[in-house]
């Protein structure tokens, strides 16, 4: 179900462009031309210069929020004699003022400009097919990878935004066709899950087609050493997500224990409670007593035991 508000957006941005140009201008047959806006709010600097009688007012006195870009505010006599009187300012108010943003289309140029820049170290092809009319106000254009609503080779909506007023937000959109070309990752055989990578189970291979949200490897040494999480099929892209870094040590492992006591080192062995890579506290369990105690990981299959250290590595709990 589209939300109501996702639904006037999108139908604002397929009105008519001599529609828009009416409802967006600033100024407009039906109302008072109007002062442009550039921030968060209407300060008093604002309305003296719309509004000369009104010169007197603190330059920094908010006055009201400012709208949203293609809207007017519209200040009517009573509310301006009554901001007038407020700040003991003697004068009549005689005629209503209007406050708004200026706008402008996004230019192709502008669009290009600020996918290239989501796309950057991506060698791609870019071929806008349509774009939202909707007039923008000035600030950044931003077309996050994220936008991107479908990795398809037909053309796809990418969502985007406009940051302006500091941190406001004017939401965008273009209709794109990306093509990428880069080398990739895949697997040369069938791999199993938990099975470490190496060199003879992925190769590189030339890619051009849709730009996809997954971050694929391009490279051998990002998946050299790394497991697969499930298994994964012979001419597979390898992506990030399907990689993990294997444990130091599994659960229920035995694993070597050395316990330091001062310049005495003792080496035994014990059964990981838990899984963990180096560096890792976990908890280890001694074979003969079932007591449990605590261990640094310190290499595959080995941890360090360091008992009434800082770190505190010994426990006396008995239950797993």
């Amino acid at each position: 179900m589209i939300r109501p508000i996702h639904f006037l957006l999108l139908a604002a941005c397929l009105l008519p462009s001599k529609c828009l140009a009416q409802a967006s201008g600033p100024s407009s047959n039906n109302g008072p031309v109007c002062a442009l806006v550039a921030g968060e709010r209407i300060l008093g600097r604002d309305m003296a210069a719309a509004v000369p009688q009104l010169a007197l007012l603190p330059p920094d006195l908010p006055v009201g929020y400012s709208p949203m870009p293609g809207v007017r505010r519209i200040f009517l006599i009573a509310e301006l004699q009554e901001l007038a009187n407020r700040h003991g300012i003697s004068t009549k108010i005689g005629a209503p003022v209007c406050f708004s943003w200026a706008v402008h289309p996004l230019s192709r140029q502008e669009i290009v400009e600020a996918l290239k820049k989501s796309l950057a170290g991506i060698d791609a092809d870019l071929e806008i097919t349509d774009q939202c009319r909707v007039p923008v106000p000035q600030g950044e254009v931003v077309f996050p990878l994220t936008g991107l609503t479908a990795e398809s080779s037909h053309p796809a909506f990418w969502n985007g935004y406009v940051r302006y007023a500091e941190n406001r937000k004017f939401t965008t959109w273009v209709q794109v066709r990306v093509t990428v070309h880069e080398n990739r990752i895949v697997a040369a055989h069938a791999l199993s899950a938990g099975e470490m990578i190496g060199p003879a189970d992925i190769k590189t291979v030339a890619y051009s087609g849709p730009l996809q949200s997954t971050a694929v490897l391009h490279k051998d040494q990002d998946a050299a050493g790394k497991c697969p999480v499930r298994p994964i099929a012979a001419g597979t892209f390898l992506a990030e997500s399907m990689l993990a870094v294997p444990q130091d040590v599994e659960r229920q492992q035995l694993v070597t224990v050395h316990i330091h006591c001062g310049a005495t080192l003792v080496e035994t062995q014990g059964i990981a409670v838990e899984s963990g890579h180096r560096g890792d506290v976990i908890k280890i369990r001694n074979p003969k007593t079932g007591r449990l105690f605590l261990g640094l990981i310190s290499g595959h299959g080995a941890v360090t035991v360091v008992p009434g250290g800082e770190a505190g590595l010994v426990g006396d709990d008995k239950s797993s």
